[in-house]
């Protein structure tokens, strides 16, 4: 089983962007992904219209996910998208990064806004593999919230996919000198170091080019097993599409291929 999998800050749809609002960039962003060619993409500050009309540009995934104010559409949400033609989804749900994670948009752990995960179990057609993903976007403000949304997420991962691979993507919002960081090295293994080869780029956040941004990876790609696939590459997508890039963030993208 090969797996092209990227994840993706698309930055929500904010109209004070000037040039970089949604409307000026989503056919870049769309352009990008399918440049990727990806089985599963997961995305993350998506809005129910950047959700709809990710949805219509690819009509052949099929997609997970909720507004994590309503549990419906309210709310930014941490869609995860598959190919139909290569997966069949089998079970799907969502929970909060909070001490009550299946009450819908709590928090509380001192972040402002709720967070969540929307996580899938996904069968492959030709080989009857199954592949968890879990999806999400820690808190940019509470360290606190952060950290506790790593043992929470450590704990469902175990609970949920068992002795199953499971990749966990996400914008974490910690750069890798931040102790949170250290706690998901524990209970997960970075595919970027798995992979143990240079990688140029050195930032996942680009705040759309309009300055350096230097040191700041905050988008990651962990999964639950090493020994169990290859990392065939690991790669920031940091190239422009019409003269923009299509989000202030970098998408990341890991290719694997699941051992027999």
């Amino acid at each position: 089983m090969k797996i092209n999998l990227l994840s993706y800050n698309i930055r929500y749809d904010n109209p004070l962007d000037g040039v970089n609002i949604w409307d000026n960039r989503k056919m870049d962003l769309c352009a990008l992904i399918a440049q990727q060619n990806p089985s599963i993409f997961c995305i993350q500050e998506a809005q129910k219209s950047q959700k709809d009309f990710l949805e219509m540009q690819f009509p052949n995934f099929g997609l997970v996910g909720v507004g994590r104010s309503d549990g419906w559409e309210n709310g930014e949400m941490v869609n995860i998208f598959y190919d139909k033609n290569i997966f069949e989804k089998l079970e799907n749900g969502d929970f909060w990064l909070s001490d009550t994670p299946e009450l819908i948009g709590s928090c509380t752990w001192g972040n402002r806004l709720p967070r969540l995960v929307s996580w899938i179990k996904l069968q492959e057609k030709t080989t009857n593999n199954i592949l968890f993903v879990f999806n999400t976007h820690f808190d940019h403000e509470s360290l606190n919230a952060r950290q506790k949304s790593v043992t929470l997420l450590h704990q469902k991962v175990q609970e949920i996919a068992g002795n199953h691979l499971a990749f966990i993507t996400g914008d974490f919002n910690l750069t890798p000198s931040e102790s949170t960081y250290k706690m998901l090295k524990n209970v997960f293994f970075d595919t970027k170091i798995l992979f143990n080869k240079n990688i140029p780029q050195t930032s996942t956040f680009n705040n759309f080019g309009t300055n350096a941004v230097s040191n700041l990876w905050i988008d990651y790609i962990f999964s639950n097993q090493k020994d169990t696939f290859t990392i065939e590459n690991f790669e920031v997508i940091d190239t422009k599409i019409n003269n923009r890039f299509p989000s202030d963030h970098f998408a990341i993208l890991i290719k694997i291929e699941k051992n027999s």
